[in-house]
């Protein structure tokens, strides 16, 4: 059986015993049904439909990798984000990582299956994290390189695509650009600056 250690440490885990199963990968993820229906229609329509799933408090998803559906249980669980980048643990991050290949068809899948499960929210949330991560790192060299800026807009667009939209006020032109649409400006001009060098 699956063992997310991250998880069960989780004071929504321990406050009471699972009562529902996933099956992911042939893996068994023991889970509350009270955590994941408030957030997913997806989970709240098969354990309240009547069907095979309501009665064996059993749902099989074929569609949702194991890794991924550990991140969606995390964030149902409220367990801090854990960067996704394509690193290992001991090498300093950068926005290379943060805008890898490996790291956009991760955070892709993870998207993709918060709108598989009907989990509204999830995309802010990466967004402010992503946010949160663009401000740390040191972009001139050697810790950023061209090649990572044709990511850039794709890795933007794939949080807008499932329906992360910006707020009015950074929309309205009488206020001071900020936030998230200041750093998409920065990202998209730098962006198009190197390319036009190629």
């Amino acid at each position: 059986m699956f063992t997310n250690v991250i998880l069960v440490r989780s004071p929504l885990y321990l406050y009471f015993e699972p009562d529902a199963t996933l099956v992911v990968e042939e893996e068994e993820i023991k889970v509350h049904e009270t955590v994941i229906v408030v957030y997913s229609g997806f989970f709240k329509a098969a354990l309240n439909s009547g069907l095979k799933e309501s009665h064996e408090r059993r749902i099989e998803i074929h569609d949702i990798g194991l890794d991924t559906m550990t991140v969606v249980l995390n964030w149902l669980y409220r367990v801090p984000l854990t960067p996704l980048y394509d690193t290992d643990l001991k090498k300093e991050e950068t926005v290379n990582d943060l805008f890898s290949n490996t790291t956009l068809k991760k955070t892709d899948n993870i998207l993709q299956a918060f709108d598989f499960l009907q989990i509204k929210g999830a995309e802010v949330f990466y967004w402010r994290f992503m946010e949160d991560q663009c401000r740390k790192f040191k972009w001139g060299p050697p810790y950023f390189v061209p090649e990572t800026c044709r990511n850039i807009p794709a890795a933007l667009n794939s949080i807008y695509r499932y329906g992360y939209s910006l707020p009015e006020k950074y929309l309205d032109r009488r206020n001071q650009i900020q936030g998230s649409f200041e750093i998409y400006l920065y990202l998209w001009q730098m962006y198009l600056q190197i390319h036009a060098r190629k």
